[in-house]
């Protein structure tokens, strides 16, 4: 029984490196990598400069939508 268990977990680990299957760690570090390029985008487009004597000031509901938009569209990509 032991040994059937360590051949199995053998074959699974040597199929894994055949395969290249993606390490778990890998895909959390995708969803991070993700949200650390949606924070940038939104940081970006919050304190990109505006021209103050037309812009209007911004309201915060609407930057609030901004970034849940920012969110979405570096899911999408």
């Amino acid at each position: 029984m032991s040994k059937t268990f360590k051949l199995i977990m053998a074959g699974l680990v040597a199929g894994a490196f055949l395969l290249e299957a993606p390490p778990a760690h890998a895909i959390f570090g995708i969803r991070a990598a993700r949200a650390a390029i949606a924070a940038r985008r939104a940081n970006k487009a919050l304190s990109s400069p505006e021209d103050e004597e037309t812009a209007a000031p911004r309201a915060e509901n609407q930057s609030l939508e901004d970034l849940k938009r920012l969110e979405q569209e570096s899911k999408n990509t």
